[in-house]
């Protein structure tokens, strides 16, 4: 997910020594003082080897973090970038960047919210990545479009003081509070819709006449599939919908008919099994 982000003002460190973290403070007279902190690192694609990791945060809109790439390439719109993360406390976790926009030249990429392969439902804030920034000794990034890719190396040593300058640490702790809060919020959104659509998809089920043993095993796969079931696995996430459809021989002899998951994208699968319906059943008149 790309969103728009405008900034009064684009500050890049001009004074920075390679795999070391520098802070520094600085402004003007129209946008105020602000406090940035930063690093060089190492990239593999030629002429972008020394792109720079930024984080900064202006005093008068203490609620804003601007936290972003710079000199890893040139990019546009609509072109498939994809920016991964990998620390190297947690080398087996791939971290995705969700939520990004470019400068107008194309060559500055802005963070703001990222997906978290831990928990696939929530989503981790700006501030959740830079916290982990203090915690490792080196974050790869892989920046890959439709054009090319280059992997990028940065050195933390230094990053927390760095950090703690910019984002005190009982600050930093609120927002990562703040964060967590979202995440549970949205997790209990989340929670809650799951559990109507299941009702709303058995309730479907239920009005489609289906013979007793179909029916039974229908509804097992179902509460399994949303994770509610004896052997829950989850697997529905973008289910939305069921359909029952019933064609040929099988159908017009036996009252067999397929059933379909229609998902989020409108794509549908068939879920595997033999099911029966009773004469009369709602797909005969949808087959006239």
């Amino acid at each position: 997910m790309k969103i728009s982000i405008s900034l009064s003002a684009l500050l890049i460190t001009l004074t920075l020594t390679a795999q070391s973290w520098t802070f520094s403070k600085g402004g003007n007279a129209f946008d105020g003082t602000y406090k940035t902190s930063s690093v060089v690192g190492k990239g593999t694609e030629y002429p972008y080897k020394t792109p720079s990791l930024v984080i900064n945060k202006f005093d008068n809109d203490k609620d804003k973090i601007n936290f972003y790439l710079n000199g890893a390439g040139y990019h546009q719109d609509g072109t498939g970038l994809s920016i991964k993360w990998v620390f190297d406390n947690e080398p087996q976790t791939i971290y995705s960047s969700y939520s990004w926009s470019l400068s107008e030249d194309g060559k500055i990429i802005f963070f703001k919210e990222f997906n978290n392969p831990n928990e696939k439902s929530t989503i981790l804030e700006d501030i959740d990545i830079i916290d982990k920034l203090t915690k490792a000794n080196k974050v790869s990034i892989r920046v890959n479009d439709n054009y090319g890719s280059n992997d990028l190396v940065f050195s933390l040593s230094g990053s927390t003081k760095a950090i703690n300058y910019v984002i005190p640490p009982n600050e930093r702790k609120k927002l990562l509070i703040a964060a967590s809060k979202k995440r549970d919020a949205n997790l209990d959104w989340e929670a809650n819709y799951r559990k109507v659509l299941y009702d709303s998809i058995l309730s479907k089920l239920d009005k489609e006449m289906f013979e007793e043993s179909s029916l039974r095993k229908l509804k097992e796969k179902i509460a399994d599939g949303f994770g509610f079931g004896q052997y829950s696995f989850s697997s529905f996430d973008d289910v939305v919908d069921i359909e029952v459809f019933g064609d040929g021989d099988s159908f017009d002899k036996y009252r067999e008919v397929q059933v379909f998951l229609v998902k989020e994208d409108g794509t549908k699968s068939s879920i595997y099994g033999i099911w029966y319906v009773m004469e009369g059943a709602p797909v005969y008149n949808r087959n006239k």
